[in-house]
């Protein structure tokens, strides 16, 4: 997971979100299901329409929100950060019904990180976790959580980490076989682990894969006697590639290039390649 500024703009410095009339619409049905309430049928048509799909998709550099798996060719949601139904860890709770619509709660999730899901276990014998997003927001005290549309959200002690107000990379850290875990003991860290399923075989094997490539070009390029331009060049590319937001695993691979000696890299060929 890493940083996503939500203020984000594309190429040719256009905001990457819907269109002023998707705003409107997406006003009008909040302002419905507030009055609504408990009655409100929620409109997927609205929170999911094709403007927020393809911004998600585009402000999220074509990759989960959560666990950072590439988009392309594969199944994902638009996610109710807050969720918009019903809360798990509170049955009495109405769900965030009147954030239903709102812009800045919307996420792209893979259907693993955001639903409830069983993996199947692999070949190597371990057993396939099961967890996913779904409904669950933990807070570190109940009492806090927000009821209604004058609650104050900002009042919430949040348990989980919101890629486009916290700063992710500050909670995780990660090993040479694709582990990850909370840096410092973070509370947010650790449960955004379990709730999105960070930890899952599968996906902590294609994060080892990734750290082993970047691992590997820096093991070669620390051989490189005589450092030319080209030499220099090629390690700028090489970390650029594996760091830059677009990159599955980005916050991994941050994390090899800030820590590299527990990667058996020296941090002095960091330095002459930065």
């Amino acid at each position: 997971m890493i940083r996503v500024d939500r203020r984000r703009v594309d190429g040719l410095g256009v905001s990457i979100q819907p269109s002023r009339a998707w705003f409107d619409r997406a006003s009008t049905f909040t302002a419905k299901v507030i009055a609504d309430h408990a009655k409100h049928f929620f409109q997927s048509n609205v929170y999911a329409h094709e403007e927020v799909s393809k911004a998600l998709e585009e402000l999220f550099h074509q990759k989960c929100a959560y666990c950072e798996v590439s988009l392309a060719r594969t199944d994902w949601d638009v996610d109710h950060f807050r969720p918009k139904g019903r809360i798990a860890e509170r049955k009495d709770h109405p769900g965030y019904y009147w954030l239903a619509y709102t812009w800045e709660n919307l996420f792209p999730s893979c259907t693993w990180c955001n639903q409830h899901r069983k993996a199947r276990p692999t070949w190597s014998g371990e057993p396939g976790i099961a967890s996913g997003k779904l409904d669950q927001f933990p807070l570190e005290k109940e009492n806090d959580r927000a009821l209604t549309p004058r609650s104050d959200l900002d009042a919430e002690e949040r348990l989980v980490l919101d890629p486009c107000r916290d700063q992710p990379e500050q909670h995780f850290q990660y090993d040479l076989l694709g582990g990850i875990r909370t840096s410092a003991g973070s509370k947010k860290g650790n449960t955004s682990i379990n709730v999105f399923k960070l930890g899952e075989p599968r996906l902590r094997k294609a994060r080892q894969v990734r750290i082993s490539e970047i691992v590997a070009g820096l093991r070669l390029l620390e051989t490189v006697k005589t450092r030319g331009p080209g030499d220099i060049e090629a390690a700028h590319r090489l970390i650029q590639t594996f760091t830059r937001a677009s990159s599955q695993f980005a916050g991994a691979t941050r994390y090899v290039i800030a820590c590299p000696e527990e990667f058996g890299v020296r941090e002095s060929a960091i330095k002459w390649a930065l």
